[in-house]
């Protein structure tokens, strides 16, 4: 189950008020925003079916899942000068407090509280140098935090705060940059910073902890855990423009270069290093965890690149360029100490360069004015882009893994409930130990080529309108992979029920039994893992965009766009709902009602329409309408197969259901008084979901299920405002 649909994207009801004392450079500035919400001013719009399919308990009533209830925003910021001319600062602080009822924790309002610090300061000592100093901190605190080994944060269900953590983040930055005007040709930049973040979790339970995969309820105290990130920055760039050559020119040359480490801390798993996997109540799995632990990993990108914006003549400029990248993954020396399931302690030497790569990467792009006269433009482009190894690289290739267990089919044999010793069958999987985890030497970084098209014609004055295409591959996936299980291996086969869209077994309408694939039993003890590229991995996208702009004239304007997406790409889940095993395919479970070499073919689709109407007495009006396709999707089943009890297999293709397509409307009116002074006093009213649609845009897939929905659009919520300038 996962939170209420009340996002981001859904400013919230209140009072707005802002304060403003405009400065140039050299004048002072202030800013006073403080934003409420109170869910007396929300709707309701949850029906009677839905209020059906939606989980109970706790005290939660259905019609309240996806209500706000409590909000506040404050964020005050102010800057001026400290010498004309000279030396400037600016400073910020914000605090947020959002708390919402979540479906898969009906117990209290799940709180998220930010707050943030920014601060700058910009000296000019010498013309044409300036020197800028930032640095920013912020804050995320979460009481109720729904992580799971087994069940994500979006489907596990906890029916108590014992089930859960807290966590207390925190992130921080800093910057130094220099820019310097050289003379009217020559124009440099030089930044260097650094970016960290701490992020711990600790339980609020202290009881065995269970996780049902039928059931999807979660039970017992949660893991004791942190992550780490640190990432140094410095980037620099000279910019040179020059006549004359054909045309004229915008030379660009620069560098950068990052470091970055990370690491993941495990001070304790779940209570007594044990999770008790059960499958409708009954015992199935045991995951037996050995910590403490702590996993290191970090990689260094250096960067030198060349463009060049040529403007041919007035009709055509070409911009091209060129990316050189080098990425060097290394490990830092680490110890795995000894804990409850690992009685002696594993040292781990540093790797400087555990596996590197040299990377080139081009892009161009073309801008014709096809008749001369500025009013049909054809655009063109094709670009390369390496995506980064990141720190996964490292953690999933190090021996001494950011996680430490192997997992085992459990019999409750002396049936109190919980795992003993000598409960647990052979392992059939496991993560740590030099023995068991390598790198491939040969493996590629994945890369998406991407070309585009577009034709923008002003049709009369003030209106045009734009089309085009985007096409993207995405190549050389990668994956951790039991090299003692290829694909062809898994050939045993085996049927699995499926209990159809009503989720009992036995009725008439079951659908026919899926043909699943265990493993030969010779290998079910073989434990060798890499990390290596995925044969027919391989991603591509088309997506059409057409857009209409009346630019404001005769009190009025408008914007209409439309984008249609075909996708045909991998993944193992979709809205944090698990499809098949792997992201990849890796054994022929994964294949099940896929399309070609195991991808997922589906279109999505989105358009919006938004405009501003001065109407009389100075009233503007803002209505903004979107819709949305939903997601497709099919139902899923989870089969208990001889190398992993809790398979999850794709039981019918994607596309075979769809989510509920959204469409919400949403209406802004503003008025504005001016006062002596050049004082702005503004009042508005915001309604957002003005008729109070009720679309489903998230619901569990699992067979029986999948009716159940998790996320329901934001009932409708009006804002009043206020705006004070002067």
């Amino acid at each position: 189950m996962g939170t209420a649909a009340h996002g981001a994207e859904w400013p919230m009801a209140g009072v707005q008020m802002q304060f403003i004392v405009k400065s140039g450079g050299n004048r002072y500035r202030a800013t006073l925003y403080a934003d409420y919400e109170n869910q007396d001013w929300q709707s309701f719009n949850v029906d009677a079916d839905q209020i059906l399919r939606t989980a109970q308990g706790g005290g939660l009533l259905a019609r309240d899942v996806n209500r706000l209830s409590s909000y506040h925003d404050v964020n005050a910021d102010a800057g001026g000068y400290v010498k004309r001319d000279v030396l400037w600062w600016y400073g910020s602080i914000r605090d947020q407090d959002v708390s919402a009822r979540a479906v898969n924790f009906p117990v209290r309002p799940r709180q998220t509280r930010i707050t943030s610090y920014s601060g700058k300061t910009t000296y000019q000592s010498i013309r044409n140098n300036t020197f800028i100093a930032f640095a920013q901190l912020g804050g995320n605190h979460q009481p109720d935090i729904l992580s799971g080994f087994t069940l994500g944060p979006t489907t596990g269900i906890h029916l108590s705060e014992d089930s859960t953590a807290e966590q207390r983040a925190w992130g921080w930055l800093w910057k130094g940059e220099w820019n310097a005007v050289v003379n009217d040709r020559i124009f440099i930049e030089l930044r260097a910073g650094r970016f960290g973040a701490d992020r711990p979790e600790t339980p609020n339970g202290t009881s065995p902890r269970f996780e049902d995969v039928s059931t999807l309820l979660a039970t017992g105290g949660n893991r004791n855990w942190e992550s780490t990130l640190r990432r140094e920055q410095l980037l620099g760039s000279t910019n040179y423009f020059k006549d004359g050559w054909f045309g004229n020119h915008q030379f660009k040359i620069g560098g950068e270069i990052f470091r970055r480490v990370q690491a993941e801390i495990w001070n304790s798993a779940y209570p007594g290093d044990v999770l008790h996997v059960l499958r409708d109540r009954q015992p199935s799995e045991v995951v037996l965890f050995q910590t403490p632990s702590k996993s290191e990993n970090g990689d260094w990108t250096y960067t030198a690149y060349a463009s060049d914006s040529w403007r041919v003549n007035n009709r055509l400029t070409i911009n091209a360029g060129t990316r050189v990248d080098r990425y060097r993954v290394f490990l830092p020396a680490q110890e795995h100490p000894a804990g409850r399931f690992n009685s002696t302690a594993q040292l781990f030497p540093a790797i400087d360069e555990i596996i590197a790569w040299n990377l080139f990467a081009p892009r161009i792009g073309v801008v014709h004015d096809v008749r001369g006269d500025g009013r049909t433009i054809l655009k063109l482009s094709y670009g390369r882009y390496w995506v980064p190894p990141g720190t996964d690289v490292g953690a999933t290739a190090s021996p001494n893994s950011p996680q430490w267990w192997t997992r085992h089919p459990w019999r409750d044999l002396n049936g109190n409930g919980v795992w003993d010793p000598d409960e647990e069958g052979p392992p059939t999987s496991r993560r740590g130990g030099a023995t068991t985890e390598s790198l491939d030497r040969a493996l590629r970084l994945p890369y998406v080529d991407e070309m585009a098209a577009w034709v923008e014609r002003e049709l009369s004055a003030n209106f045009g309108i734009r089309t085009g295409v985007v096409w993207g591959r995405e190549r050389q996936h990668r994956l951790r992979q039991n090299t003692s299980w290829p694909i062809g291996t898994f050939s045993v086969p085996v049927m699995v029920p499926d209990p159809g869209p009503e989720g009992q077994r036995g009725t008439a309408d079951d659908p026919p039994a899926i043909v699943a694939y265990n493993l030969r039993d010779d290998l079910l003890s073989a434990q060798q893992y890499i990390v290596r590229n995925v044969p027919q991995s391989d991603t591509h996208y088309w997506s059409w965009d057409v857009t209409a702009t009346k630019r404001y004239s005769d009190r009025w304007s408008l914007v209409a766009g439309f984008v249609h997406t075909w996708n045909s790409d991998h993944a193992n889940a979709y809205l944090g709902q698990p499809v098949r095993q792997n992201a990849f395919p890796l054994t022929p479970n994964d294949l099940t009602n896929a399309g070609a070499e195991g991808r997922y073919d589906f279109r999505m689709w989105s358009a919006k329409v938004y405009g501003t109407y001065v109407a009389p007495w100075g009233l503007r009006v803002t209505p903004l309408l979107r819709h949305q396709s939903g997601q497709p999707f099919g139902r899923t089943v989870v089969a208990r197969l001889n190398y992993a009890s809790n398979v999850t297999i794709l039981a019918e293709p994607i596309g075979t259901r769809r989510m509920d397509n959204v469409t919400l409307f949403d209406v802004r009116v503003e008025k504005r008084f001016h006062l002596p002074r050049r004082i702005q006093v503004a009042g508005l009213v915001d309604v957002f979901n003005l008729f109070n649609g009720n679309p489903e845009d998230s619901t569990s897939w699992s067979s029986g299920a999948f009716l159940r929905p998790l996320d329901i659009v934001a009932p409708r919520i009006v804002r009043i405002g206020t705006k004070l300038e002067w």
